[in-house]
């Protein structure tokens, strides 16, 4: 008798499971469709400050900072932010500034002219960017690699 009730029991909890699975799933679909939306509304607002970029007008090595809030932007809802500033890799600060840079296709010369510092402290940077993300010694581009995170 205590096999069967057993059993019985079992097949009870089966149905609560499948019930349980079935709701998990539509929470899970809902929270998707909400992610996509919170998506398009953030993109939708961005598209409205892009115009004003073009009324800006600033003289110098300044407007690479713009350039860079722009590109900023457009990438908000990207994984890059949270991928190059991950604990793993540990670039500093500059380094997470620099590839930043180097993802928004300033040239070395302009980014050692923007931060004040030397052509080759960026080739340093550079160096030791490829290293912490293991691409030292492959035929990888660096910008192609920033982009594709």
């Amino acid at each position: 008798m205590k096999l069967k009730e057993a059993q019985n029991l079992i097949a009870e909890q089966k149905i609560i499971m499948a019930k349980n699975d079935v709701a998990l799933g539509e929470v899970i679909a809902h929270i998707e469709v909400e992610k996509d939306r919170i998506k398009e509304d953030i993109m939708a607002n961005i598209e409205l400050l892009m115009p004003l970029f073009g009324k800006i007008k600033i003289k110098g090595d300044s407007q690479h900072f713009l350039d860079l809030i722009k590109k900023g932007l457009e990438g908000v809802v990207s994984s890059f932010g949270r991928a190059i500033t991950e604990k793993s890799l540990k670039l500093t600060s500059r380094e997470v500034e620099i590839c930043n840079m180097i993802r928004a296709g300033i040239v070395t010369k302009d980014i050692a002219r923007t931060l004040y510092i030397s052509s080759q402290t960026i080739e340093k940077h550079r160096k030791n960017i490829r290293k912490k993300m293991g691409i030292s010694n492959t035929s990888l581009n660096l910008v192609t690699y920033l982009k594709s995170i």
